[in-house]
């Protein structure tokens, strides 16, 4: 079996160990359009893969382009760490966006705009899921 097959299996199998997904690729795809739309619009982000257990880094401003930067299905070197390449958005836990007060409204109210999403809010950051874990919807 291909390492690349291999790898698409065991990430399978980690995602089916949530309860929900809550995002897809089109919403993600509408996300970083809205995000990278907003004039002057710059914030860093912590990114948490399905199948890691480290934090990653991700930066995102109004440069970032769809075809260049991110794709349809997928980002390519956005998202620091080992190994780099491209990165399906189903491998996506969740993002937590750092920015300022007002910076944090504005990513809030354009996330409204473009649907209902799993966000957790706290001074400086608000957080996005992509998935509902079991362990914590049984608590």
């Amino acid at each position: 079996m291909h390492k690349l097959d291999s790898a698409r299996r065991k990430m399978e199998s980690i995602v089916s160990n949530f309860s929900g997904r809550l995002m897809s690729d089109a919403k993600w795809v509408k996300i970083l359009n809205c995000l990278t739309s907003i004039e002057n619009f710059e914030c860093t982000a912590s990114v948490k893969l399905v199948w890691d257990t480290g934090i990653r880094k991700l930066k995102i401003d109004d440069s970032l382009r769809l075809g260049l930067d991110y794709y349809k299905k997928s980002m390519e070197s956005m998202i620091s760490g080992y190994p780099k390449g491209l990165y399906d958005y189903r491998e996506i836990e969740w993002i937590e966006f750092h920015a300022t007060v007002e910076q944090l409204e504005v990513l809030v109210n354009t996330l409204n705009k473009v649907g209902e999403f799993e966000l957790e809010k706290t001074t400086g950051c608000v957080k996005l899921f992509a998935y509902i874990d079991k362990k914590e919807q049984e608590i």
